[in-house]
């Protein structure tokens, strides 16, 4: 009986380590079985005239089964070098075809600490976190045009909604030099990055909710301009079957910016501020309107957002200008925040769109881009049913 088999070890552990065993054994056959494949493609190549063949060179890649080395031919034209293997099997970088499928899968849902962690716990293959990082933005760009070309929606869909909004993404500082920071010491310490969402909706819940269809959001991010966002994220809908929806809502936090896209790319757009930001600013014209010093602020904010999901924001309005105060900053304050909700009609009502729970894709999407690296941003363009065209 093997070693590994102790009477007091848990089975937990005795799994996780046959399986280590296991990876270890197959690892050792599938690199004598890639080393023959590897000699095969050397065989048979022909050099051009101007390629010198050097020698054979090593190269330690990683599979499923962990890391193998091997050895292939090295040519050289006199400027740069070249293993014709290295290109007849597809490596990317020192990982195998498989393994770097499994990688970008994994780096499009998350992370790429949180994807290091789930290829060790679920398979076994220890893939270090830059490695994915290095992986992803090898083959993020390569990806582009053959997701432009995937089919549009053929079929249509009741609504459609759009979302955008920007975040600052924390940088190294050699990627901030020359930004302007917002701090008082002036040291840009992010840097902007706009975020899209495209996602459908077909039924609503037992209270007339809408409910956004699984797994059909695509996401954008890019650090460009407004000006070069704003196409990618019209093709972005096009390509989802925007032209084919019943209804289509456009979701933003109400910055100019957002407003100026919806108006230049889909006009036909119902424009929504999203509840988040929508109740953010009430309790903004409350404490403006009551006082900040009790709970009276809270108590006026919770009723006027009852108003916003029951569509009365006329009401909402028109109780803010009779608690307007007779003077001071709080008038100013609070006389900023009804012009907006009157510019804006705040539109949260629930036969329009719902309320918070189907809103929040763009938000919580821009709240994991603030935790994660600005480098996790280039994930939406690796694999997987998510992602849409990256924007880079």
């Amino acid at each position: 009986m093997p070693s590994v088999f102790q009477r007091d070890e848990q089975l937990l552990d005795l799994e996780v380590h046959f399986r280590r065993t296991l990876l270890a054994a197959g690892g050792q056959v599938f690199q004598q079985l890639l080393q023959q494949r590897v000699d095969q493609i050397d065989a048979a190549y022909q050099p051009r005239a101007e390629q010198i063949r050097m020698a054979r060179r090593a190269l330690t890649t990683a599979t499923l089964f962990g890391q193998v080395q091997i050895q292939r031919d090295y040519y050289y034209d006199g400027e740069k070098g070249h293993c014709p293997a290295d290109a007849a099997l597809g490596f990317e970088g020192c990982c195998t075809p498989a393994l770097s499928r499994l990688i970008c899968r994994s780096a499009a849902e998350q992370s790429y600490g949180a994807a290091s962690r789930d290829l060790q716990e679920y398979g076994g293959v220890e893939v270090q976190e830059r490695q994915i990082q290095r992986t992803v933005l090898r083959i993020g760009p390569d990806t582009e045009a053959w997701l432009q070309k995937q089919p549009c929606g053929t079929q249509a869909v009741p609504v459609m909604y759009l979302g955008c909004d920007g975040t600052g993404a924390p940088m190294r500082g050699e990627e901030l030099v020359g930004r302007k920071g917002k701090g008082s010491d002036g040291q840009a310490k992010t840097r902007e990055v706009k975020l899209g969402a495209v996602f459908t909706q077909h039924v609503r819940d037992e209270k007339g909710r809408p409910i956004r269809d699984h797994a059909s959001t695509t996401y954008l991010a890019s650090f460009k301009s407004v000006e070069d966002f704003a196409p990618q994220l019209r093709q972005e809908a096009i390509r989802r079957g925007v032209g084919q929806a019943g209804q289509v809502v456009f979701l933003s936090d109400g910055a100019a910016w957002t407003e100026e896209l919806q108006r230049q790319n889909f006009p036909n757009a119902v424009s929504i501020l999203d509840f988040y930001h929508a109740a953010e600013r009430v309790h903004a014209l409350a404490k403006a309107t009551v006082g900040a010093e009790d709970g009276a602020a809270k108590k006026q904010a919770s009723r006027w957002i009852k108003h916003l999901l029951r569509d009365r924001v006329d009401r909402l309005i028109e109780e803010a200008r009779t608690a307007l105060p007779k003077s001071g900053q709080n008038r100013q304050l609070a006389r900023e925040q009804i012009v907006f909700s009157t510019v804006t009609r705040i539109e949260c009502g629930m036969e329009r769109i719902g309320e918070k729970a189907g809103l929040s894709a763009v938000e919580s999407w821009r709240r994991a881009a603030r935790r994660s690296s600005a480098n996790d941003l280039s994930n939406p363009a690796c694999s997987g049913q998510k992602p849409a065209p990256a924007a880079s």
